[in-house]
């Protein structure tokens, strides 16, 4: 039986729920917002599968890559419309051409972030652009094997543990399961992103009922991009077109990264799942075929490739060049891991956890303060939180 005695031991992949036989294991979001798996003793069975399939248990097998290149997507209108380069939407239509499936995380109805699949080129759209929250697997893992066992090509896209945690689940390799994985920062928490959608749309008013949080969220946002580019790629921006209003005006809000508040606590490691502070799948140990990131620093080494509309950076981890790259529709120049990695630390560090996270945890619960007021550690914080170390010093010297 699955049983998670610390967080920092579940990544939340959900291989366990999609492998029992019972059905019996859910997975529940706790205070922080995070998913876990629950059992219903009553209706386990013992049979282990869930820690046979748990890439956190089991041993994992560092891969060297191959090949690195630096890669611009040729198409500058699918580009522009992607987090960095536009590769995955070159691999994403050369699967859909040849008959596949491509999973990937996608936006529902409420704004949360799902994994889903599409097998037409006019549902990859929903898949472009990174989304900075951690997404529920859903049924994919499954629904995943299915196609495999049909014969159909897959394309499975996912942060470094969902690629371990579809690995450990499928427990046999498929030549026709292609699996990309990118270089992670960590997984913001569900939770808080719901905070911030709300208090961006309805001023930073007092919540009101779950149901009509989610249906103003639903009913008043038009679309999401964690990464526009209107300023650049460099200088990316967090942008959320509003649903026209009463007079038929359309609303954009946006706000460069370093400003926008929901960023800068992402990127200050506040609220991140407890397992990304120290990642299991750093250092290429998902299993996946292909790595991507943004390619950081390209305009250091290969300022003639750079044009601040980004450029994508791809680790060939098990997988020949001659089968990713097929026709003019890419442009490409190899990379060395020196330069790869002064750009993406990412690759092989986990984000350092802040002395307030479990601070800024405890007052989100409590407290009715914008996102904005949450973020700052005030001197009142640290003082708190100095106190509570000495009484838990105090109480283990007991």
């Amino acid at each position: 039986m699955i049983d998670i005695k610390d967080k920092v031991d579940c990544c939340g992949c959900g291989a366990c729920v999609s492998k029992c036989p019972m059905q019996c294991i859910t997975l529940n979001e706790d205070e922080e917002g995070f998913l876990y798996p629950s059992v219903s003793i009553e209706e386990c069975i013992d049979c282990s599968i869930c820690n046979n399939v748990c890439p956190m248990i089991s041993p994992k097998e560092k891969i060297k890559p191959t090949n690195i290149f630096a890669i611009k997507n040729s198409n500058e209108s699918i580009r522009l419309n992607s987090s960095s380069g536009g590769f995955f939407t070159y691999m994403a239509e050369k699967t859909i051409k040849d008959n596949g499936i491509v999973f990937g995380a996608k936006f529902d109805e409420n704004w949360d972030v799902i994994h889903s699949y599409t097998d037409c080129l006019e549902g990859l759209d929903e898949f472009r652009r990174s989304k900075y929250v951690q997404s529920k697997i859903c049924e994919t893992y499954l629904q995943a094997e299915i196609f495999l066992k049909q014969g159909r090509k897959v394309l499975f896209t996912g942060t470094p543990c969902q690629i371990a945690g579809l690995k450990f689940a499928l427990k046999k390799n498929y030549d026709n399961l292609l699996t990309i994985d990118f270089i992670c920062h960590g997984v913001p928490s569900p939770k808080v992103w719901r905070k911030y959608l709300n208090e961006v749309i309805a001023g930073n008013k007092e919540q009101k009922t779950v149901s009509q949080t989610k249906h103003r969220i639903r009913s008043t946002i038009q679309r999401i991009n964690f990464r526009s580019k209107q300023t650049g790629w460099k200088k990316y921006s967090l942008s959320l077109t509003l649903q026209p209003n009463s007079e038929g005006k359309v609303i954009h809000i946006c706000s460069n990264f370093k400003q926008n508040t929901f960023m800068k606590g992402f990127l200050s490691n506040i609220y991140l799942r407890p397992a990304c502070y120290d990642c299991k799948f750093k250092s290429f140990t998902s299993g996946s075929n292909i790595t991507m990131a943004d390619f950081w620093g390209v305009e250091n080494y290969y300022p003639d490739f750079d044009d601040d509309k980004g450029t994508s950076l791809i680790f060939l981890n098990n997988i020949k060049p001659e089968l990713v790259f097929h026709n003019d529709n890419i442009k490409k120049i190899s990379v060395s891991m020196e330069h790869a990695l002064n750009g993406n630390k990412a690759i092989i560090s986990s984000p350092s956890s802040p002395q307030y996270r479990k601070l800024f945890f405890k007052k989100i619960n409590k407290s009715h303060k914008p996102l904005s007021n949450l973020l700052v550690a005030t001197f009142r914080d640290r003082v708190e939180m100095k106190i509570e170390r000495v009484i838990n010093r105090i109480i283990g010297e007991k």
